[in-house]
């Protein structure tokens, strides 16, 4: 398991925003550490034996001064030491209080199937998310239509939508966060497991307040794990017809599909038939592979 700190830095490098952590090793020097950062500050026991932090009474929200900060560090390790006798505790983490009133909390993260390999994890967060189970999974690599049609399937991509006059949240910013994640289970196939929980998401953005990273010898190479290989760049190339006109040639994406649908609905007959063995007007072409090019 990566320390937070970590698991704070490898997001950091992949532009996913991340509340600082602070490291104190007792009650004294956590109340120090408060002081430098600024109140209010979030109090967090730092364990690698305790996922759910909360759980075990491991988490104190808005502590406002320093002697505060110190009497909840003394009160929470006896609290974690009497619910989790046999956890290794290494001190405590801090960050300044995040204030992101009326945020959705959304999970996002990476799981490891044995079969499919990497999936990316998108859901409502929080501390019932087990009860709510609002999650939905999907293939990496992922782009902007995917990363979308994975929000869709959940509950909570209603909400994202605004209601009751609260605005609607930066969808285009979860939809970065959720291509960054792809990115990294491509990048490194060591990381076999990352949860971020609460992903806060309004309409100002999205910041992550907790993450967790399980690392494990990788069984295989690079994207050779992933059911579907990334889009493959190296297979662009600039053709000229035989009038001189020159094209850019490129693999089918995903977000091609409406093209491919205008095009058909715009095809003779003719050439509906030597192209898909119909001659249905308006028809749908769904095979993948091939090619799209598009004028220079």
């Amino acid at each position: 398991m990566a320390d937070p700190e970590e698991a704070s830095a490898i997001l950091a490098a992949y532009g996913i925003p991340i509340v600082a952590n602070y490291i104190a090793g007792d009650p004294d020097q956590a109340a120090s550490v408060a002081a430098k950062i600024g109140f209010p500050v979030v109090l967090k026991i730092r364990s690698p034996d305790i996922t759910h932090k909360s759980d075990v009474g491991g988490v104190a929200l808005n502590l406002g001064h320093a002697e505060r900060v110190r009497q909840e560090a003394v009160a929470m390790l006896e609290r974690v030491r009497t619910a989790c006798s046999t956890a290794r505790l290494d001190g405590f983490l801090l960050q300044p209080m995040a204030s992101r009133h009326g945020a959705a909390e959304l999970l996002v993260g990476l799981a490891e199937d044995p079969i499919f390999g990497p999936l990316v994890a998108f859901g409502q967060g929080g501390t019932a998310v087990e009860v709510v189970y609002d999650t939905s999974l999907e293939l990496p690599p992922l782009n902007g239509l995917l990363a979308r049609r994975l929000m869709v399937r959940t509950r909570v991509w209603q909400l994202l939508q605004g209601y009751r006059g609260k605005p609607p949240a930066d969808i285009d910013a979860i939809v970065e966060i959720l291509i960054r994640l792809s990115q990294l289970a491509a990048n490194h196939p060591e990381i076999r497991e990352l949860d971020i929980n609460p992903l806060l998401a309004d309409s100002a953005g999205v910041v992550a307040l907790d993450a967790r990273i399980r690392i494990a010898p990788a069984q295989s190479r690079g994207t050779t794990r992933m059911a579907i290989a990334p889009y493959r760049k190296d297979l662009e190339s600039i053709e000229r017809l035989r009038d001189g006109t020159a094209v850019r040639m490129r693999p089918l994406r995903p977000e091609d599909e409406p093209l491919l649908h205008d095009l058909a609905a715009h095809m003779t007959h003719e050439d509906l038939r030597l192209r898909f063995f119909t001659a249905c007007g308006g028809a749908h072409p769904r095979r993948r592979g091939a090619a799209v090019a598009a004028r220079l």
